[in-house]
């Protein structure tokens, strides 16, 4: 069983999740990293299943999706709603609800966004409006989904208590439903937090929740599961289920709950959740997987975040190296400088293929150097790959680029100095990232 962060990569490169029917193009990648981190198309077609997938969903649905952003799930329901049900998005953060209108509100006529005034330190500092002050801009009993990812998590329990009573009032009493995720806190999540094996610590208290960073503590906060239900119970919304995540440690949760989510209701049914089979790779996919897992393994990189930073920084290797081979110079090795450098035989037939080789560093960078590059404008160069964006070859760039920086790092571990080889003629020193810290 291989772990899913490659497949992961490779799907958000292709900005699918591994599926093909997204109805519109991907947002900036400096906005999705700027509210949720970086892109995370597989997230987005989950909780797009959770919503669309129910089989009491009303051909004529009302959804609310309430701090929406720049319509990370809407973009996946545009394939799963239809015409007759509509899909309503409310958000503070001004560049994203602009973005969701321009892209997907105008081809598709019943999505909907709205900015809304919240105060919001991240996204709204100047917001007029309290969230415990904040009533949801629709009738009661007039909404069949009332959906907040992600926003529960970032507001104090005031807020929470507040959203949830509004989330009850705007639902149908007969099959409405709130799909909502949390951080929860309970004695096993506190055993979690204590072994080290969280992501967070949430190691300061807030009222009765508790915070990751006191300075700034809509950063991430968790509240209470045994108040939180209370709150459902008081609300009517006393048929609920609750799918514990990955946050705080556990190794069985679904893939895709990282957050707690909980939906939850007032009839039973209002509570399911289909058994949500994510995209994932074929079995030639998964060997390819595998075999490159076994050989980050083989050389002590563990784990996504480790992963990641090394994917990361060979694909920088990679745009530097296909520029250098423009202008005829060759990365190498200088095993005993400064004796001849022996070629360093980077793949980079992918990252040709996906537009790596047309790019030139801004005027004033030093051409003949290592120039770095932000994250998204990386991405934003492998998504820009024309008709081979597709997820399979996706994963190949990506195994590509695994196999480069695997390459470069053993040779970092010997103390290998670079070059830059130009021919028989000369060879200059260059400085090559570590490809792990």
């Amino acid at each position: 069983m291989t772990h899913p962060y490659l497949w992961e990569l490779a799907s958000q490169l292709a900005g699918t999740g591994g599926d093909s029917r997204w109805g519109t193009t991907a947002p900036p990648v400096q906005l999705e990293r700027e509210l949720n981190g970086g892109p995370n198309p597989m997230g987005a077609i989950y909780y797009a299943d959770v919503v669309a997938r129910h089989p009491d969903l009303p051909a004529t649905a009302a959804i609310l999706d309430l701090g929406c952003g720049y319509g990370r799930v809407a973009r996946a329901l545009t394939t799963r709603l239809a015409p007759s049900q509509h899909y309503t998005g409310l958000d503070p953060h001004a560049a994203s609800v602009d973005w969701a209108r321009t892209v997907i509100a105008a081809a598709f006529p019943n999505f909907s966004f709205a900015r809304i005034d919240l105060a919001s330190r991240p996204y709204n500092p100047t917001g007029a409006v309290k969230g415990t002050d904040y009533r949801f801009p629709f009738d009661d009993g007039s909404l069949d989904v009332v959906l907040m990812t992600s926003v529960l998590t970032h507001v104090d329990f005031a807020t929470v208590e507040h959203y949830l009573r509004e989330s009850a009032r705007v639902l149908k009493p007969h099959g409405g439903r709130l799909i909502t995720t949390m951080f929860l806190l309970d004695d096993d999540v506190d055993a979690l937090l204590m072994s080290g094996r969280s992501t967070f610590s949430m190691g300061w208290q807030h009222g009765i929740s508790r915070v990751e960073d006191p300075r700034d503590p809509e950063l991430a906060i968790a509240h209470p599961r045994d108040a939180v239900l209370r709150v459902l119970d008081d609300v009517g919304l006393v048929h609920r289920a609750v799918f514990d995540g990955s946050w705080c440690g556990r190794v069985d949760s679904h893939p895709m709950d990282y957050q707690d989510l909980i939906i939850a209701g007032r009839t039973p049914r209002s509570t399911m959740r289909d058994d949500l089979t994510l995209p994932g790779p074929n079995e030639a996919q998964s060997t390819a997987i595998a075999a490159a897992e076994a050989r980050l393994a083989s050389v002590g990189v563990h784990g996504r975040d480790a992963t990641v930073e090394l994917v990361g920084r060979a694909a920088l290797l990679a745009l530097n190296a296909l520029r250098w081979q423009r202008s005829g110079r060759t990365l190498a090795v200088a095993r005993s400088w400064p004796r001849r450098p022996e070629r360093l035989h980077l793949q980079l037939d992918m990252a040709e293929r996906f537009g790596f080789g047309a790019w030139d560093p801004p005027s004033g960078d030093d051409r003949a150097g290592f120039v770095a590059v932000p994250e998204h404008e990386l991405i934003e160069r492998a998504r820009s790959g024309g008709d081979a964006l597709t997820a399979d070859d996706s994963l190949r760039l990506v195994i590509e680029t695994i196999d480069n920086g695997i390459r470069v790092l053993l040779a970092q571990r010997d103390g290998t100095s670079f070059v830059l080889a130009d021919g028989e003629r000369s060879a200059r020193p260059v400085t090559i990232p570590p490809m792990s810290s």
